[in-house]
């Protein structure tokens, strides 16, 4: 398993053969299709935004942010859209009154926030709820803002998919029962998202 900082590097590596397929979101999916890639997602996993635009605690209004800097994994993924939208909604103009970041993957923007070296990200659980309980305020919230957006699902090129659909339908289950093993079986799920959180979830 490789592990991609946002969904633009996601689909580069699948258009240029270096994965077969990944979990990435539909922004980075779209972009790729219509600059001439023959990418394609074959399932869609989340199908609405969970989440928060979050700030250090010392930024408790959307107006304390001008002048400040927000961090999205990389610009064209999917949390690089998100930012820009809930920017949008709370009034602020990406680019003019924030400046936007590229800080990689979420326990990365996470770490950058906390650490004082952006005054912003976006972040969706478990992350949020772990910026929830170290303080951080929640500028926006995303899922009541009525966006429609197809989040991460499986994305493949449509060769790989011609040439070996036993192995993208087996991927496809693969992720089903992933997703009822995290239902089921709470202490494993924790384990694993401890190695991917580095060890703070609580």
């Amino acid at each position: 398993m490789i592990y991609f900082t946002g969904g633009t590097t996601a689909v580069l590596a699948l258009v240029s053969g270096e994965v077969p397929v990944s979990q990435v979101a539909g922004p980075a999916v779209v972009n790729s299709a219509l600059a001439g890639s023959d990418v394609i997602m074959v399932a869609g996993g989340a199908t609405s935004l969970d989440y928060w635009l979050m700030s250090r605690p010392d930024i408790k209004k959307a107006d304390q942010l001008k002048g400040g800097a927000v961090a999205v994994s990389n610009f064209g993924a999917a949390s690089d859209f998100v930012a820009r939208y809930a920017l949008d909604k709370i009034g602020l103009t990406p680019g003019k009154d924030v400046t936007m970041v590229q800080a990689g993957g979420i326990s990365d923007r996470l770490a950058a926030v906390l650490l004082g070296k952006v005054q912003a990200t976006v972040l969706n659980p478990p992350a949020s709820f772990i910026g929830q309980k170290k303080g951080l305020n929640i500028l926006a919230d995303v899922a009541k803002l009525g966006l429609a957006f197809q989040y991460t699902g499986v994305a493949t090129s449509r060769r790989f998919a011609r040439e070996q659909p036993d192995i993208v339908r087996r991927y496809v289950r693969s992720q089903v029962e992933a997703v009822h093993r995290i239902y089921t079986d709470k202490e494993t799920s924790l384990q694993v998202l401890g190695k991917y959180f580095r060890g703070h979830v609580e």
